[in-house]
Parts: structure tokens; C-alpha cells; sequence
């Protein structure tokens, strides 16, 4: 979504390249699962969870205080937001 790729390109390249890694990794992940979201909720790195207050979206860890949250659907994640995990959180 275009408010994912703002946030990603108003971040420093040190936060792009950790991102930009996390997300290969959840990319593998999901792959070795045939899209199944189950095993990112099970990797204690990610923190995936479901928001509990907005159905349908979900969010994860990239690093100590980032989030991203994100949809789930038959086509893998739909990134939505990049940030400090209280501006995500926020607005998802």
C-alpha cells in the first residue's frame, strides 16, 4: 500500500536494511507454509499477533520497538503501515 511504502522511505537505510531482512525471512517462512500464518505467531522474534480492536489486520516485530502491521489474505500480507510500534498501533 502507498502508506507502507511512505513510511519505509522516511525511515534511515539502517531500519530499510533490517526491515528489508525481516521481511525475507517472513517471506521464507510463509513460503515453507504454504501462506499459513500460524508458524509466524510461533517465532518468538516476530511477535505476529492479530489486532484485537481491528478485525482482519495483524502486526509483527521487525526490531526492538518497530512494528508493521499488515492483512492476511490468499495471497500472502498486504503491508499497510511501517513504524514505532505506538504510531502503527495507533493507526494500523
Amino acid at each position: 500500500l502507498p502508506s507502507f511504502v511512505r513510511d519505509f522511505t522516511n525511515r534511515n537505510v539502517d531500519e530499510q536494511v533490517v526491515l528489508q531482512e525481516k521481511l525475507a525471512k517472513i517471506s521464507g517462512i510463509l513460503n515453507q507454509n504454504h501462506g499459513d500464518t500460524t508458524p509466524l505467531k510461533a517465532h518468538p522474534g516476530l511477535q505476529y499477533e492479530n489486532y484485537t480492536q481491528h478485525k482482519g489486520l495483524a502486526h509483527f516485530r521487525t526490531s526492538r520497538g518497530m512494528r508493521i502491521s499488515c492483512s492476511a489474505g490468499k495471497h500472502g500480507l498486504t503491508l499497510r503501515r511501517y513504524g514505532r510500534e505506538p504510531e502503527v498501533n495507533a493507526n494500523p
